[in-house]
């Protein structure tokens, strides 16, 4: 067996080819890049400290109960993005400012997949629907003047609805 043992600073003005294992007790640094063309393993790591961008070729998997944050400092975060393992949360607890979600079309909140429920569009109107699937056209609708109310649709009160002025009612589609 070759074995090779430096102890004590060592300058090296070659390339190093390590065939079989390499193991370093102590500090490593590294001044250029490092290429790695296998799996990279971090064992009792508590904290990686990546500079610049980072790339995650297969995505990102975060498990039940671990959150993604942003914001202020770690443990605690602004925004709280988790699965619990029962509910996925967008949690946001700053009381200082908004949670704006935004976009440059439409954005749109579907409470079961292409099933929409809201619907906002961009310089226009908000619409509200009711079990999309079955009934594609919203139930309600803002618009220049106030509300427009959809094709069908009942209006229902518990209490005294009360109008000023002159009450036109038409539907949209």
């Amino acid at each position: 067996d070759d074995i090779l043992s430096v102890s004590g600073n060592t300058t090296l003005n070659a390339d190093l080819n390590v065939t079989n294992n390499a193991t370093i007790g102590g500090n490593l640094t590294v001044t250029g890049n490092v290429g790695i063309a296998g799996t990279l393993t971090y064992e009792d790591v508590s904290r990686v400290d990546a500079v610049g961008l980072s790339t995650f070729r297969e995505g990102l998997f975060i498990p039940d109960s671990q959150k993604a944050q942003f914001g202020n400092v770690a443990g605690s975060a602004d925004l709280n993005i988790y699965h619990d393992g029962t509910d996925s949360l967008i949690d946001f607890t700053n009381t200082a400012h908004n949670l704006r979600i935004r976009g440059d079309g439409e954005i749109r909140l579907e409470a079961r997949y292409n099933e929409l429920s809201i619907r906002a569009v961009k310089n226009a109107y908000v619409e509200l629907y009711y079990d999309a699937s079955n009934h594609p056209d919203a139930k309600l609708q803002t618009s220049e003047k106030g509300i427009k109310v959809g094709t069908g649709v009942t209006i229902e009160t518990n209490g005294q609805a009360t109008y000023t002025g002159i009450v036109t009612a038409t539907a949209f589609k």
